[in-house]
């Protein structure tokens, strides 16, 4: 779901890799995933609108609260941008979206 905040719209999605404490768990569980290291590949594609400097967004580690990976404003609009990051394995993470014209 969305929210206005300020002018802006954002929304969250969760996505738990590993086992993850059930207070936790995303709302759609994801097929299981067994971990065969400390670290998985994570990759985020985006693809922008017509306005691509108001879009930015970020990948959330959610037991520590560290943002692990963000993006954002683009330069371009209608094009697809990848972005990539070795994360632990055993946790949740938060992917925020923003736009910042809402």
């Amino acid at each position: 779901s969305a929210e206005r905040i300020a002018g802006s719209q954002f929304a969250e999605v969760s996505v738990c890799i590993g086992d993850c404490d059930a207070t936790h768990a995303p709302t759609l569980s994801p097929t299981p995933y067994n971990c065969l290291s400390e670290k998985v590949d994570f990759e985020v594609n985006i693809v922008t609108d017509n306005y691509p400097k108001e879009t930015t967004w970020e990948l959330v580690n959610k037991c520590n609260e560290e943002t692990i990976l963000s993006g954002g404003p683009y330069d371009d609009p209608l094009t697809s941008y990848s972005h990539s990051i070795l994360a632990d394995c055993q946790a949740e993470y938060a992917f925020i979206i923003h736009d910042a014209y809402g």
